[in-house]
């Protein structure tokens, strides 16, 4: 015969309604752990979103300032390249324009002088050592028609003959050998 005593009680068979029911409460308490989870979750990648979204733009903005910056130095750089372009003298032009000033006698149709050299500077002043062509009958009138024609220039300015020395070449024909200082503006 059996008698039943209370620690017989406590180890009586559960009933299959209860462990349904207390599974169903911690599967309920799990999965609302987990939604909740999921919520803290959402809610941090949205303000990570926000954060990288705000330093996006920041960033957008610091390149587009420093792309302004870069584009101004460009334009700077370029109105300097550009100055000193228009301001350089090709020496190749100031002796072409020099050869066709070049005052030519009417018989003959060469040049009144021969330039023997030039130097010049880069605010456009030069100076040409010249020579008249020996057996001229002028050759005075000579250095005045170079002086007339370079004045009369367009691109030259500011003439003028320092100095005039008279020699002889070898068939006892007078030359003369003048320094021409004047101002190239180009065209």
């Amino acid at each position: 015969m059996s008698t039943f005593t209370p620690q017989d009680q406590s180890q009586a068979p559960r009933s299959p309604a209860l462990s349904f029911f207390l599974l169903a409460v911690v599967l309920s308490l799990l999965l609302l752990a987990y939604v909740v989870y999921l919520f803290v979750a959402q809610l941090s990648t949205k303000k990570e979103a926000e954060v990288y979204g705000q330093e996006t733009t920041q960033l957008q903005q610091q390149v587009n300032t420093l792309t302004q910056k870069k584009v101004g130095y460009l334009q700077k750089a370029k109105q300097v390249l550009d100055k000193i372009d228009s301001q350089r003298i090709y020496w190749s032009k100031v002796v072409h324009d020099a050869l066709l000033v070049m005052p030519k006698d009417a018989k003959t149709g060469a040049a009144k002088s021969d330039f023997l050299s030039y130097s010049g500077s880069s605010d456009g002043k030069l100076i040409m050592s010249m020579k008249t062509v020996a057996g001229s009958q002028s050759p005075y009138n000579d250095v005045a028609d170079v002086v007339s024609a370079f004045s009369k220039s367009s691109v030259f300015s500011s003439v003028f003959v320092p100095t005039i020395s008279k020699n002889q070449n070898d068939q006892g024909q007078a030359v003369l050998t003048y320094v021409l200082n004047l101002t190239y503006h180009g065209e």
